[in-house]
């Protein structure tokens, strides 16, 4: 597959096209790379050529390299100690695959990757059936044995440090293994003694304030399912939420909304106006409020309130005069690239609604995009 030939495009790119041409010796993906390159020429994306092109020249030399002279030094010395070193482990196989594939591909950086990681999981290997598991892993699977005690998801995770084991992979073993003693530690405390005094503090406070707010019971559950699996730190966290949620619920029952709530409320319904996904913003804002969540309610309102003044706005006086004068640019400067209409389409729907942060973005984008073009074909006569 060729690559297209745009006349002009900037000096700087079309040297690097040239030298793709230039250099062309077949790689594994370089026919998805020709593709890509091709497309984003024919859409004036500049940036996006840039990179493709320099990816294309590094992976061409590396492939003639390869071809000439065999693997650089460094990479061949690793290749040479993946296979005088072989021994099988979990996912070697894998790992052979995948190390061909690079080499076919002449893709140097994912070789020197690939074969790095199976010398070190060759090395652990190797080491594991000679001496055993190195000392620090061997206690801690003997602390996991000795200090065996049920806990919910615990049948999981020895299936999962088995699988590690069995792949010489050390330091998923390290993790895991850790992870066991914690939670082992923490459930036999708990079957003992009950649960720390902190966490059962907020569980108290949780059962005494009880209040129903929107999405409670889901709370609830998910909270006795920490309970059950012995997970102490994702206690913790369910309870705090559900003490904060409750004293919200609560005070919203007793008192109405905080008064800095009830002023963005009260300004909202003061202000409104109709923009485009404003039905979709009342729904999820009364959704927050019959839940009680009033972090997403500070949000949410916040949101409308700045969304409705700028639709006001560019309803009695029009857009901003930066925004204006970006819609003016691009239309002075239209000209047609590939996906102009799509991006004109996705303008119109931020101007409706009254979006003007996402419209600032799309007409930049535009504006970018139509100077590539102009300036393309400005060289390209120049050369003529």
């Amino acid at each position: 597959m060729a690559i297209n030939v745009i006349p002009g495009l900037p000096l700087y790119l079309q040297a690097m096209i040239e030298q793709v041409n230039a250099e062309e010796i077949g790689y594994g993906d370089r026919e998805q790379h020709v593709q890509q390159l091709n497309e984003y020429l024919t859409k004036g994306d500049h940036s996006s050529v840039k990179f493709k092109a320099g990816q294309m020249i590094e992976r061409q030399q590396q492939a003639r390299s390869q071809m000439q002279h065999g693997l650089p030094l460094h990479l061949q010395a690793m290749i040479d100690q993946v296979n005088a070193e072989e021994i099988g482990y979990g996912d070697r196989e894998q790992h052979v695959q995948q190390l061909n594939e690079y080499l076919t591909k002449g893709d140097h950086s994912s070789v020197k990757f690939k074969a790095g990681q199976m010398i070190e999981r060759q090395q652990q290997a190797r080491s594991q059936m000679q001496h055993g598991l190195p000392l620090h892993l061997q206690a801690m699977i003997d602390q996991v044995n000795a200090e065996e005690i049920g806990y919910g998801d615990r049948e999981q995770h020895v299936q999962q440090l088995n699988e590690y084991l069995t792949k010489g992979d050390h330091s998923s073993v390290k993790f895991k293994a850790g992870q066991m003693i914690e939670r082992q530690q923490q459930a036999r405390s708990q079957m003992q003694h009950g649960l720390p005094l902190d966490l059962q503090a907020m569980i108290d406070q949780v059962n005494a304030e009880e209040i129903g707010y929107g999405d409670r019971e889901q709370h609830v559950q998910q909270l006795n399912e920490y309970l059950t699996k012995g997970d102490h730190s994702s206690v913790k966290f369910k309870a705090g939420q559900m003490i904060e949620r409750q004293q919200q619920y609560r005070f919203q029952m007793q008192h109405g909304l905080p008064l800095d709530l009830q002023a963005m409320i009260d300004q909202v319904n003061a202000e409104e106006i109709g923009y485009g996904d404003r039905e979709q913003h009342v729904q999820q804002l009364n959704e927050y409020l019959t839940k009680g969540d009033h972090s997403s309610v500070k949000f949410k309102a916040g949101q409308m309130i700045e969304r409705q003044q700028q639709y006001r706005f560019q309803m009695q006086h029009g857009l901003p005069l930066d925004l204006q004068a970006m819609i003016d640019q691009v239309n002075a400067e239209e000209i047609g690239y590939c996906d102009r209409e799509q991006h004109v389409q996705q303008l119109n729907e931020y101007l409706t609604k009254g979006d003007h942060s996402s419209v600032k973005f799309k007409a930049g984008q535009m504006i970018e995009r139509q100077r590539n073009i102009h300036s393309q074909n400005a060289n390209r006569e120049g050369s003529n």
